[in-house]
């Protein structure tokens, strides 16, 4: 899976090998920083490890070097979707 920001550029890819699902978020220019588009992807991915049996793992990587240098503050003047995780945030209290 690989999914493109506003931009066209892939933001997060995934593999699957032996269990294992390598999710790397890619853009390595903003040292990783998470904007919406990335938001939105990352959120897919957590989603596709929690509903498929067959993976036992995640492991969360940036590309580039650096792993996240968190939320992109440019993207943050505009308002960012946050995106519900998996099951447990769907759940009422």
């Amino acid at each position: 899976m690989t999914t493109k920001s506003t931009t066209g550029a892939p933001t997060v890819h995934t593999e699957e090998q032996d269990g294992v699902l390598v999710i790397t978020i890619d853009r390595p220019k903003a040292r990783n920083a998470v904007d919406g588009a990335t938001a939105r992807a990352l959120a897919d991915a957590f989603d596709r490890l929690d509903s498929h049996d067959d993976l036992m793992v995640g492991v969360l990587t940036g590309a580039g070097g650096t792993f996240s240098a968190g939320m992109d503050l440019k993207d943050s003047r505009r308002e960012t979707p946050q995106p519900s995780l998996g099951e447990a945030s769907q759940a009422s209290p």
